[in-house]
């Protein structure tokens, strides 16, 4: 897969993690990334959420403004993706991301 693909769901409506980060306390923070480049590598998880419902996606590649990935958590409410879904998710999108 590469950044020209357009096999994957685009998950506009996710939320803004940068916005999120203002409305929650240091403990609950989210912790958006400021450049893909460098804090985001291939096969890493990056947290994300849609509809209140937080999810892991496990990075399988990067692009200049956002990731594409495989949806690894199971969901818990309706999504027009599941997992083992590919998705993509802008830059400030992401809320955390666990190197592994």
């Amino acid at each position: 897969m590469s950044c020209q693909d357009r096999d994957y769901y685009k998950c506009a409506d996710c939320v803004d993690a940068w916005d999120l980060s203002r409305n929650y306390s240091c403990n609950e923070s989210p912790n958006p990334v400021n450049s893909i480049d460098s804090e985001i590598e291939i096969g890493n998880l990056v947290e994300a959420n849609q509809n209140g419902e937080r999810f892991w996606v496990r990075v399988t590649d990067k692009c200049v403004c956002y990731i594409i990935g495989i949806v690894v958590s199971e969901l818990v409410f309706s999504h027009p993706f599941s997992k083992g879904d590919k998705i993509r998710l802008e830059i400030y999108q992401i809320y955390n991301v666990r190197k592994e």
